[in-house]
């Protein structure tokens, strides 16, 4: 019962005879919460069950809180995406993996244009409803292996293992169409964003290109600042020789 995760917190009160003190003693060593041996009446029954009882809600409402907290350490409060801590963290882990195995990886980093300009016009809770619409939005659009966080403000990032450039341009792409074709009530404008996307792959592994995965970072986010240096609403694709 311990070791299956659907029985694994229950309350075990083991009932045995004097003569099976030994085993009562071994079902304690396996997890077991308590042990009525022959003399118990039906009162002391009742008494140990609402202890056991009582004592498993408490451990309920204490793991309850861990795992409030470490959802809050790793996940955003506001859109209910991961966070930029655990975001780098898995970057990190991807491109270590990357490293050694030689396969490819690319990472998609967007950024909402005028952002600033929809508080201001609308307030901030029109702000967050666009920053909700918009995680809810790119969430919808990638595949379950794929990581999507946001790093803060209205930055968002896609971390997409085993993903050649071209075909994480064509993700890039379609979720800038995606937000642009988004209609907001709180916010009656359009919203576009810029999208900033860098990569690697055997051919740059093999050059020693790369050798941190804040560098996958930073050539994302010189891409971002490229489409918004050409007019914003679009996809700009790092490359070695533009930088």
């Amino acid at each position: 019962m311990r070791a299956h995760s659907a029985t694994r917190h229950a309350a075990v009160i083991v009932a045995a005879p004097r003569s099976c003190a030994d085993a009562a003693m071994d079902a304690l060593d396996l997890g077991a919460n308590d042990v009525l041996f022959d003399s118990y009446g039906a009162e002391e029954i009742s008494f140990r069950i609402a202890a056991q009882i009582q004592h498993k809600k408490t451990n309920d409402r204490l793991r309850a809180t861990l795992q409030a907290g470490l959802d809050a350490a790793v996940t955003d409060s506001l859109t209910g995406l991961y966070n930029r801590r655990y975001a780098l963290t898995h970057l990190s882990h991807l491109f270590d993996k990357s490293l050694r195995s030689g396969t490819e990886l690319s990472l998609i980093m967007v950024d909402l244009d005028h952002f600033k300009q929809i508080n201001d016009q609308f307030g901030h809770a029109a702000g967050d409803a666009v920053l909700c619409a918009v995680a809810k939005t790119l969430k919808g659009a990638i595949r379950a292996s794929d990581l999507l966080a946001r790093l803060g403000g209205e930055e968002f990032v896609v971390i997409l293992p085993d993903t050649s450039a071209d075909k994480a341009q064509g993700l890039a792409q379609r979720l800038c169409g995606l937000v642009r074709n988004l209609r907001i009530a709180a916010a009656p404008r359009q919203i576009t964003a810029s999208i900033g996307l860098s990569a690697i792959g055997p051919d740059r592994l093999r050059t020693g290109a790369n050798p941190h995965f804040e560098h996958l970072l930073h050539e994302a986010d010189q891409a971002l600042y490229a489409a918004k240096s050409k007019g914003r609403d679009q996809v700009s694709y790092f490359t070695p020789q533009a930088a």
